[in-house]
This record gives C-alpha cells, structure tokens and sequence, in this order.
C-alpha cells in the first residue's frame, strides 16, 4: 500500500517560541522533531516535497460566534475540539491559516486534523496505546513526546487520506480530516449539515470545466452519492465572491486552474441534495493551466469526451444547460452524453 510518497503532520503551537511537533512520514519510517518557527517549518515542510501535509489548528475563522459549525459536528459525533473563538485559539488558527495558504500556494494540499480524536477514532483510550500500536507499523527516529505523538497521528491521517480511507466533519465553514470508522460514518449524513441548514439554505458553487478533449469531472469520495460522477464544486466560504469560489473549488478538487467564461445558471430545487436544502451557482469555465489531480473530496478525476449516466445530484441538468451555452459562445467538438 504504501510508497515513497512523503506525508507530514504537524502539531501546531500558537505562537513561535512555544514547541510544535513535525513527523514525515516516508515509506516505513516516521521522522520526528520539535520544531518552533513558521521559517524552520516550512523550510522542513517544502525539503521534504510532501503529497499532504495535516495541521492539527482550525484552518478557518468562526463566521458569527467563537465556535464553528463543523467544530459543533464534531461534538455532535463525540469528538470534543477546542474552536477557534476560544482563548488561546485565536493566534492558533490566524497562524495555521497563514501556514495553509503558503504551502497550498506551493502546490501542496493541506488538511485540518484533530490528533486525539484520530487517536480515538482508530479504537485508542491514550496516546501511550496508540504509539505501541503504530510503532509496529513504522520504524519511529526522534524523540516521543505529546507534540511529536500528535505529529505522528497527523501523518498518519495524511497517509490514509491519500489512500482514500478518511472522511470529512464539513460544514460551510471548514472541514476536519478523520480516519474512516464505520461507527462514526454510520449516522454522520443525519448530523452533517442537516441541523444548520433548518434556517437557510447554503450557496454553493459547480463549474463546467472545458478542455481541448472534454469536460472535466470527479468521482465522489464520500456520499451522498459516493462513487458517482460530478461537477467540481463546494461551499461559498464567508467573505467570499462566488467567482472566487468558483475557481478555488475547481482548483482544489481537480487540480486545474481555470477562467469563468459565463454564468450557466442557478439552481435551487430545495431536493436536488438529499443533505439539505443547497443553492447551486454553475459556472461555465477553461483550463488555463495546472495539472489534473484528485483532491478534497474527489476520489478520482478525469476528463470525458463522452459524458457517463451515472451521474450525482442534478448534474446531468446542469451539463446539459452548460453545453448549451458553450455551443451559443461558439465552442465546437463538445462532448455528448453517453447512450
């Protein structure tokens, strides 16, 4: 299963003369360190070319309150997570957030984690157990402690989440990494944001990626309709354009960069997502760069010349109403759907 890829964790302190813990994890050996600046950190981070790096601190801000919406998720599933609004959080969160953005801006994907409740998802009561556990699985180098042991949960989330065998806590306001565990996952679509949608909808956003041989579309990790073909898309951060969301979505789930090139459409049918009620704004959009690679929440990327029937949500309708628009704007050799 595993290769020479390299995973890192990373148990944040909030400030820099505080110790966080590093653990790169290559192959079958784990590599730990205490480690203190944002420089040393990613000077570390970028020597080692990792595939993911998971953060343990909240990588997005409350939007009205102390406490996120997927941090009440959290909860609501048994995991209790320290929110960004808390005291001592705040530079927490400010310094993980800005630690995202330069190596995200580097081509590394990055994923908020919470060590202990990875360590209590994996069937563990403590940390002790948990490294008796792990050290038969990887040769450790480094000395133990609380900030290396939740590095090393860290990179090992990482691992997996490459590998397809995680999930995602996701509210519109983050999302939180954990290792797949059917207990948890059993009950989790009743939780996920069907208790914060009763009020409002969400906006989210779905783009109609064309390129030279198709259109680009990702295979769902998780459900609602797992393992279906859909649209690159996501939820419209706070504070955010849905323009910009609209290309940050479709550079995080394919790998691509992209111009919009028109509005195909809204679409707001109150049942088009079996989680709640969701508003999509569609983008019609080109490849203008960037390699395709799966992320988030994409098992699989692809681009397809014909389109498959086996596809998520009201995606088919919304395809369908993109090519028509992209044939107005005089694109030719579209693709079609399958018969």
């Amino acid at each position: 299963m595993y290769s020479l890829d390299v995973f890192i964790g990373l148990d944040l302190a909030g400030i820099e003369r505080r110790p966080s813990g590093i653990a790169i994890l290559k192959k079958s050996e784990i590599i730990i360190n205490t480690i203190y600046s944002d420089k040393e950190i990613i000077t570390r981070i970028l020597e080692s070319k990792p595939i993911v790096v998971a953060i343990d601190a909240p990588l997005t801000l409350p939007l009205t309150s102390k406490i996120r919406e997927v941090d009440r998720l959290m909860r609501k599933i048994g995991y209790k997570v320290l929110p960004p609004g808390f005291p001592g959080m705040l530079k927490l969160t400010i310094r993980g957030i800005k630690l995202r953005k330069i190596l995200e801006k580097k081509g590394i994907q990055v994923i908020e984690i919470h060590p202990f409740s990875i360590i209590k998802a994996l069937g563990f009561n403590n940390r002790s157990d948990f490294i008796k556990w792990i050290s038969n699985k990887f040769k450790i180098y480094g000395i133990l402690n609380i900030h290396t042991i939740d590095s090393i949960a860290a990179a090992y989330v990482a691992l997996l989440h490459h590998y397809g065998k995680t999930f995602y806590v996701k509210a519109y306001d983050g999302f939180i990494v954990m290792p797949y565990n059917r207990l948890i996952f059993k009950n989790l679509n009743d939780i996920c944001l069907s208790y914060h949608m009763k009020k409002h909808p969400l906006v989210a956003v779905d783009v109609v990626i064309l390129t030279e041989k198709g259109i680009v579309l990702v295979k769902r990790l998780n459900e609602p309709f797992k393992d279906h073909w859909a649209l690159p898309g996501g939820f419209v951060e706070y504070g955010e354009t849905v323009e910009r969301a609209a290309i940050r979505e479709a550079k995080e789930e394919t790998g691509l960069d992209v111009k919009l090139v028109g509005l195909v459409g809204v679409y707001s049918d109150p049942n088009r997502d079996p989680r709640g009620h969701v508003i999509s704004i569609t983008f019609l959009a080109e490849k203008v760069g960037g390699q395709l690679k799966a992320a988030t929440d994409a098992k699989e990327v692809r681009v397809f010349s014909t389109i498959p029937s086996k596809l998520a949500f009201d995606h088919k309708i919304i395809i369908k109403d993109a090519l028509e628009l992209a044939r107005k704007l005089g694109y030719k050799n579209l693709p079609k759907f399958e018969d």
